[in-house]
């Protein structure tokens, strides 16, 4: 089976931006690994898309092991849509409104 493609959302592009930046403010190695995490993440996902539950219709959440972040992401035919990188004390109607 093919794998997919995956594409951030300008927004969900500038939050890992944002935590990443973060990160690294308290500690470079941080930083280094929240990126790395999300990377995997990605590839995990874009491996099985569909092992993640729907937490609305059509949008799916993969947690990061190690940092408080979720990745909420919509598929469209061979693409991965990252809609959200949310830190799991957010708001979680922000990425509703984003679906």
């Amino acid at each position: 089976m093919a794998e997919y493609l995956f594409e951030f959302t300008p927004v969900a592009r500038r939050e890992v931006m944002e935590a990443s930046r973060w990160y690294a403010s308290k500690n470079p190695q941080l930083g280094r690994r929240f990126n790395q995490q999300v990377t995997d993440v990605l590839a995990n996902i874009c491996r099985s898309p569909f092992r993640n539950a729907e937490v609305q219709s059509g949008l799916r959440r993969a947690r990061l092991a190690d940092f408080p972040y979720q990745l909420y992401y919509r598929l469209e035919d061979r693409t991965l849509y990252v809609v959200a990188v949310l830190h799991t004390r957010r708001n979680p109607s922000l990425w509703k409104k984003r679906g």
